[in-house]
């Protein structure tokens, strides 16, 4: 909304195509904010957000992480916020019965996500 509280800033939502994320992106939106909701999938969601685009890339790749940082500064001129919402949860297992991949697979999301988005904001 013009006038609110973010107005005039632009703010990336990591994940925000659903759960929490999308729910934040939402709230950003109503405060004025212009909102990139960044996640794998959920293109569709940009739809129902004011002020809003949607960027496919994966957080766990520095190289998508970079694109969208680029394409946001590309469509919005300037980045204020970096919300690292992008997180997933592998099934309940015991230690002995998690696999290394999965295991991997998580922290990648979960941890060296958050990394990559904040190296790559810091070099702004």
């Amino acid at each position: 909304m013009p006038g609110g509280k973010l107005s005039g800033n632009t703010a990336i939502v990591t994940g925000g195509a659903s759960g929490i994320g999308f729910s934040i992106a939402a709230a950003l939106s109503k405060e004025g904010a212009n909102v990139v909701i960044s996640d794998i999938v959920g293109e569709e969601q940009v739809n129902v957000v004011p002020n809003a685009t949607f960027i496919s890339h994966d957080m766990t790749k520095g190289l998508d992480s970079e694109l969208c940082i680029g394409e946001t500064l590309d469509c919005f001129g300037s980045l204020a916020i970096l919300v690292n919402n992008a997180g997933v949860m592998s099934e309940m297992k015991t230690v002995e019965e998690t696999s290394y991949e999965d295991w991997k697979r998580v922290m990648s999301v979960n941890i060296d996500s958050v990394f990559l988005g904040v190296k790559h904001v810091m070099g702004l």
